[in-house]
């Protein structure tokens, strides 16, 4: 049907079977946009109406057809007119989808600006990947530390206010430090021994957890809806706690190796520790290995083979990356020594009569695990029976340095220790004077052997230096 058709031409528009190679009966003739007739093979004809609307929010097109009337009984423009008023409405409605769908947007992205820290902190608890201890370590410290801030819209905390935050929870831990000082000065020595020693608890730890553990849930709650934010016009700040890096008080090193002396002494005491024999051969196991306690207690009988113990990245307590846990190069090997040997014949000795000794390496009967658990129980028994002050973490830097003093590379050390870092390793290596002793000693020797060789070399002077007599001459 053309454009120009007008009412007297509506007459001759009929059916013609060769538009229906179907057979349906009837056929379309279409005018434009939208508009036409449909016609029967009974001689019926009406107007019609088609097009389509997309909706807005969902962005997907949805056709609609309507019958306008019998061609009988409504003129050509009448037709038209009601066709048109339809188009419009089609428009109007996809315009109407098109603002709801945008104020929704605008609402949703409101909402999203004002997260409050609780619910970003669920957010990190339920979506991020990492190790379960880890997760419910930072919730612990940041609902205690930052309770009053738990509804107030994460992207409203400032670095002010995470500074001062800091100095308050410094503040804090001194203050219970300093009482719990006094308290545990009126006891006796063998008391004292099984405490934590004065000034240990000074605050700086806990206080750097409180701002890390605030940045991990900010960068994490940022990085995953930065663009959406963005694209709705919200500006995202940059994380405070990257204002506080030079403000933070450094953490001192709270662990070291034991001195020879009290190794001495503490090894000297296990033929006579009249406990658990289990946990004196954990102590020897340690310092046989360098492995951390966590990762000893967790292992099972099946890990050991002929001439190497193979401890999975995945067992409990490695420490490896939980993004990293699965793959078989990060597994611990450890060497048999002939002193490990002598330790592992030990414990198949004793084990049966502490748990379940043909699973794991250190079976437990207390524990609901199967396998020893009780470390802090372990270091306070062996204190009181030897009276060293020691922890079982201790052990793994005397590891450490006594590799530094036999002249192993810093290297090979950090590669022994499973440290990913060489920053680490140095903490760990608390005594460097021996290798240094018998580094300037065999330096000043060579240096007095020159001297007194007279092959010392003095330092040319001015007035035989070639570049001066070149300047002289220029």
């Amino acid at each position: 049907m053309a454009r120009w058709t007008q009412d007297r031409d509506v007459p001759k528009l009929k059916y013609e079977p060769a538009l229906d190679p179907k057979g349906r009966g009837w056929h379309y003739l279409w005018e434009g946009g939208g508009f036409g007739m449909q016609v029967f093979q009974t001689g019926r004809r009406k107007w019609i109406q088609c097009g389509s609307r997309k909706n807005a929010r969902t962005a997907r097109w949805t056709s609609y057809f309507r019958a306008l009337g019998d061609v009988e009984r409504i003129k050509l423009a009448d037709a038209r007119a009601q066709g048109e008023r339809i188009r419009v409405e089609s428009r109007e409605l996809r315009d109407d989808q098109a603002l709801a769908a945008e104020q929704l947007a605008k609402q949703e992205i409101a909402a999203l600006a004002n997260t409050s820290l609780r619910d970003a902190l669920t957010y990190y608890l339920d979506n991020r990947n990492c190790a379960p201890v880890s997760k419910s370590q930072l919730s612990s410290t940041l609902t205690r530390h930052l309770s009053d801030w738990m509804k107030t819209p994460v992207l409203a905390i400032d670095a002010p206010m995470l500074q001062e935050r800091y100095h308050r929870v410094l503040a804090k831990c001194k203050a219970r430090s300093a009482v719990y000082a006094a308290r545990t000065r009126k006891f006796g020595p063998e008391q004292r021994l099984l405490l934590a020693p004065e000034g240990y608890f000074s605050g700086i730890k806990v206080s750097h957890d409180v701002v890390e553990g605030f940045g991990r849930v900010y960068r994490y709650w940022v990085i995953k809806h930065q663009a959406r934010l963005q694209r709705g016009g919200v500006l995202v700040p940059a994380c405070p706690t990257a204002a506080l890096v030079d403000d933070l008080i450094p953490q001192p090193q709270r662990v070291k190796g034991l001195p020879a002396s009290m190794l001495r002494e503490l090894a000297g005491s296990f033929p006579t520790y009249p406990d658990n024999e289990l946990h004196p051969l954990l102590l020897r196991f340690l310092l046989a290995t360098g492995i951390r306690v966590g990762i000893a207690v967790n292992c099972k009988i099946e890990f050991i083979q002929k001439d190497r113990i193979v401890i999975p990245a995945s067992t409990e307590r490695s420490k490896v990356r939980w993004r990293k846990r699965h793959l078989e190069h990060m597994a611990f090997v450890i060497p048999i020594t002939p002193e490990i040997e002598a330790i592992f014949d030990e414990i198949e000795r004793v084990a049966p009569y502490y748990g379940d000794a043909e699973t794991w390496l250190f079976p437990s009967m207390t524990s609901k695990s199967g396998h020893m658990e009780e470390e802090r129980a372990v270091t306070l028994r062996l204190r009181k029976h030897s009276g060293v002050r020691f922890n079982l973490h201790q052990l793994r830097h005397n590891v450490a340095s006594a590799a530094e003093e036999l002249g192993f590379p810093k290297s090979d050390i950090a590669e022994l220790l499973g440290h990913t870092q060489s920053t680490v390793t140095d903490r760990y290596i608390d005594e460097r004077v021996r290798r240094h002793r018998t580094m300037l000693t065999a330096i000043n020797q060579h240096l007095g052997g020159l001297v007194a060789d007279g092959l010392l070399v003095e330092a040319p002077s001015v007035a035989n230096d070639p570049r001066a007599d070149r300047q002289a001459a220029a």
